[in-house]
């Protein structure tokens, strides 16, 4: 009898986005990499301010420059338009390096996102917390 060879990471999230999208068509697949690229950059953008502002969500900020909510963005990628909610620190001192101020078109970084993923980084925290 065959032994059976260990599951690897990336064969799980291919898993996993099957179950939670179960697409039928390209055009299911499409939507699911782009509803998985749209919150990737979220969480990669979360993460950053996190980083800037030295301190995560809901715990007591260190200094005076806190989070101020974020602003409505439409970038463009390979699966189509992406709506993002760019967050904000009061002092306006955050320039998000994942996703630049006035970059519209993202193809290159969901590129990248995509590679990451195929690594098998199971968190985009991971890029910051290091």
């Amino acid at each position: 009898m065959p032994r059976k060879r260990p599951e690897t990471r990336l064969n799980k999230i291919y898993k996993m986005l099957i179950e939670e999208y179960q697409p039928e068509t390209v055009q299911d697949l499409q939507e699911a990499l782009k509803d998985l690229l749209g919150n990737t950059i979220k969480h990669l953008l979360k993460a950053e301010l996190d980083k800037h502002l030295d301190y995560e969500y809901g715990e007591k900020p260190l200094s005076l420059n806190t989070r101020n909510g974020s602003s409505k963005k439409i970038v463009k990628s390979s699966y189509g338009n992406i709506d993002l909610d760019i967050p904000r620190d009061r002092e306006e001192a955050f320039e998000p390096q994942v996703l630049k101020k006035y970059e519209k078109d993202i193809s290159n970084t969901e590129n990248q996102i995509i590679s990451m993923y195929a690594k098998g980084i199971p968190s985009p925290n991971n890029v910051y917390n290091s």
